[in-house]
């Protein structure tokens, strides 16, 4: 058997190709147009690995995807190698303009079927975070014809339960965390990619996304300090004050959706600038919507601030600390 010789090119040395050598003829842009196609973050990570080559081209990315692992946790017992090992090789890839994030949805522990159903939103933010909204329908029907042959043509109005809204309430407020951590994640990748241009974050069973994009981005980037001011501060501090509404029956025009014994829970900053309430606007919920579900719910709450917002109740205040 004759024994295999491969050659290696005067103007570059064994280390530089390493296992890479199929790839030799190749001119780096279309090796870039290879790894362009990878936008896993754990598959670049690898590929960094290969050879010298590899490492210099695989970092001009633009477009990256990091799927959390299911064992994903905010906590610093478990959770904080995996999140700061994630971000610390997302700040190594410099030219991404685009980053998409899944996280596992939160385990909310010893919720029923009637407070199953919830979706959140970050409405207003920059460099911080200034309102938060949750809704939870006890039940959702796809169109008019579906509720009234489950419930009959009449209307019934179902009465708000002070237990179930109290669970609604730890749920929302648990959802409230994640919300500020899924900031203050944004906010690091903003800060240590200069050409980031758009992120979209999103949980595993999609009941909530953040996303943004363009002058926004540079909005944020301009308005932080350092980089350090952030991922030092591991132990975030928040108090908002928190209101909420009851409404029986919702009937969307728009999706069609009906929903029945809404709750709306609205977390507002209260060290909001003077002149910046945070008052909700329906084009602050209206924007980004992904999915017919999604819509519908962005259309209850823009129906409830719209016809309900005179049944808000509350304003106590809630204050909490978040180890990101």
């Amino acid at each position: 058997m004759s024994a295999i010789v491969r050659t290696v090119p005067d103007d570059e040395s064994e280390d530089e190709f390493g296992d890479s050598s199929s790839f030799s003829h190749l001119p780096d842009e279309m090796v870039l147009q290879i790894l362009r196609e990878l936008i896993d973050l754990k598959t670049l990570c690898v590929c960094k690995l290969v050879c010298k080559r590899f490492f210099r081209i695989a970092h001009q990315v633009r477009t990256i995807s990091f799927t959390a692992p299911s064992n994903f946790n905010w906590k610093t017992s478990d959770g904080r190698a995996s999140i700061w090992s994630a971000i610390e090789s997302l700040n190594s890839f410099k030219m991404v303009k685009s980053l998409s994030i899944e996280v596992p949805s939160s385990c909310h522990e010893g919720v029923n079927k009637r407070c199953s159903l919830f979706k959140w939103k970050i409405i207003k933010f920059g460099n911080k975070l200034d309102s938060f909204v949750f809704l939870s329908p006890n039940s959702v029907y796809h169109n008019k014809e579906s509720h009234d042959n489950e419930n009959g043509h009449e209307q019934v109005v179902e009465e708000g339960d002070v237990r179930i809204t109290k669970k609604k309430r730890n749920i929302a407020l648990q959802c409230l965390s994640d919300a500020v951590r899924s900031h203050s994640m944004m906010l690091i990748c903003i800060e240590n990619i200069p050409s980031l241009e758009k992120v979209v974050m999103t949980d595993s069973d999609k009941r909530w996304r953040i996303s943004v994009s363009g002058g926004k981005i540079a909005e944020m980037r301009n308005g932080l300090s350092s980089a350090a001011a952030i991922t030092d501060q591991i132990l975030l501090r928040f108090s908002c004050k928190v209101s909420n509404c009851y409404v029986p029956l919702l009937e969307l025009p728009v999706s069609g959706y009906v929903l029945k014994g809404v709750t709306l829970f609205l977390c507002e900053r209260d060290d909001l600038p003077e002149g910046n309430d945070g008052s909700v606007t329906i084009n602050d919920i209206n924007d980004n919507l992904v999915d017919k579900e999604e819509a519908a719910y962005s259309e209850a709450m823009m129906e409830i601030f719209k016809n309900h917002s005179g049944g808000m109740e509350g304003q106590d205040t809630f204050v909490a600390y978040y180890v990101i």
